[in-house]
């Protein structure tokens, strides 16, 4: 059996490399994206079964580029990454269509959990932890 195929897409470079590490032992990282723009062209390249996108990057953010399903191409499950807790952020994860979201401050602890919940066909909500994940 394959593993579950993803794309991770942040505007700090860290967030994408500390998700591969702590996705890789169970899941498949085919690319990481510094913004809305890339991530929406490795989507359409390699059809992956979840993209991660935080929600504020530069050119074309996560939350615009889920806005238009088409504009992902296939039908990617949709996680966002929270750089704040912001009911505003959390509502509109789920209305543009996503499954889950995680904080960043909660990104060792919530990753590995939401991608096995959103592929199960669940949805997940991280909760807000005192920040020791990788700042961004």
């Amino acid at each position: 059996m394959s593993k579950p195929r993803i794309v991770v897409a942040d505007d700090n470079s860290r967030i994408p490399s500390a998700a591969y590490k702590l996705l890789s032992p169970g899941f498949e990282v085919v690319a990481c994206a510094l913004n809305g723009k890339q991530a929406v062209e490795a989507v359409l390249r390699l059809q992956p079964d979840v993209v991660i996108l935080y929600v504020l990057m530069g050119e074309l953010a996560g939350i615009q580029a889920a806005r238009n399903p088409l504009k992902l191409g296939s039908t990617p499950k949709v996680v966002f990454l929270m750089g704040i807790e912001d009911p505003e952020y959390d509502s509109a994860a789920f209305e543009l269509g996503g499954v889950g979201y995680v904080y960043k401050s909660s990104l060792d602890m919530d990753l590995a959990r939401v991608m096995i919940a959103v592929l199960e066909g669940q949805t997940f909500c991280s909760e807000k932890r005192p920040r020791s994940g990788p700042r961004g």
